[in-house]
């Protein structure tokens, strides 16, 4: 991947998540039904049951929740790979997780499979135990040029966009960057809903650190690039290197407006999932696993939110006059930045509440690991 489309693409990627707020990019629900999935019909028996009536999933066994998603999947490829438009071609990752729909070369295709194919295991090796649930894969369009992705309903979209509820990925050639994103999206959705009350900095750090990322002769190797470096020295040359606790207690509202500004700050985000996921982090205590970890936290503290802000059932009155659209619009994004805080601050003391000698230890660390 170039520089320019990297740049590009993290300069994109910080826009959406500090407008994770925005009612257009982040409401796809109640937010007191402590998830962002796409609202279903709830009595619609083509809904899988895990949407129409989570709860009532929850209380089937492993082995019959599992069975049920890998034949949603297989029926859901096989459609996929049967409503292939002429001129298209369709083909199979060698996992099955994946089919791709696509109007570019079969090199390409191959290409955009592969990558896909490791981030899904990049995912699941770090993100499996967080909870008990099959994550079953997606279906990627891959189209000629923007116009063409634009008519199959490409839009840059936030993590919270994407859901196993919209399973089809929409790229063109050349973009393939966007294919980072969708999946993180589709993986955590499928993992446990609530993971889309992640705070922006996990989110945004995940996303820049797998475009990063490349399939070589070694598997999936994390490169720093010498545009990356650069920026990297300017930072500790200027003294402008933050701290690893600053980065990881970012809230939306202390996230940069200017989706060009703070190079800077972008590639020491690149870098830290890198370092999070080290033997030299693991080392450090109070920071082993610590991925799995704030991920499982989050999920937590959404389920505590979503506890203590049940909406109570609406009561019907008379001549009461309806809450209006935008009302009700702000009234939500109100509540999801109310949920946002409470997330962050729960989810910071429980997996980076350190003395403050193990601090130090840490940003030494971080320190060092930044002028490799």
């Amino acid at each position: 991947m170039s520089m320019a489309r990297l740049h590009w693409h993290v300069s994109v990627t910080l826009m959406l998540c500090a407008a994770k707020a925005d009612a257009q990019g982040a409401l796809a629900a109640d937010p007191s039904e402590g998830t962002r999935l796409p609202s279903v019909a709830t009595q619609d028996p083509e809904v899988p049951l895990w949407a129409r009536a989570p709860h009532e999933w929850r209380e089937l066994p492993r082995s019959e929740r599992w069975q049920m998603r890998e034949a949603f999947a297989r029926k859901r490829n096989a459609k996929a790979l049967a409503q292939v438009p002429d001129g298209w071609s369709g083909l199979e990752s060698k996992s099955k997780y994946f089919v791709a729909i696509s109007h570019v070369d079969k090199k390409a295709t191959n290409a955009v499979l592969d990558q896909a194919g490791a981030i899904w295991n990049w995912l699941d090796a770090r993100f499996a135990d967080v909870s008990d649930e099959y994550v079953m894969g997606s279906s990627i369009r891959l189209c000629a040029d923007p116009t063409e992705a634009m008519a199959f309903g490409w839009k840059i979209e936030p993590l919270t966009e994407i859901s196993s509820a919209k399973p089809e990925l929409v790229l063109f050639k050349g973009n393939d960057y966007t294919l980072q994103s969708g999946l993180i999206a589709c993986y955590f959705g499928d993992k446990d809903p609530n993971l889309a009350a992640c705070p922006p900095w996990f989110v945004f750090a995940l996303s820049v650190h797998l475009v990063a990322c490349e399939v070589d002769g070694k598997g999936f190797t994390f490169k720093v690039s010498p545009w990356a470096k650069d920026h990297l020295r300017e930072a500790r040359r200027a003294d402008a290197l933050r701290s690893l606790r600053q980065l990881i207690t970012q809230s939306t509202e202390q996230w940069p407006r200017d989706p060009n500004a703070d190079l800077q700050l972008r590639m020491q985000m690149a870098s830290l999932i890198a370092f999070l996921d080290s033997k030299e982090c693991e080392r450090l205590k109070g920071m082993q696993r610590f991925l799995p970890r704030y991920a499982s936290a989050v999920i937590k503290a959404a389920e505590q939110w979503q506890k203590e802000h049940a909406a109570p059932a609406p009561e019907s009155h008379a001549g009461e006059t309806p809450i209006s659209p935008s009302d009700a619009t702000k009234a939500r994004v109100n509540a999801l930045r109310e949920r946002e805080r409470f997330v962050l601050d729960a989810v910071t003391k429980e997996v980076a509440d350190l003395l403050p000698k193990d601090w130090l230890a840490v940003e030494a660390a971080w320190k060092k690991w930044l002028a490799r």
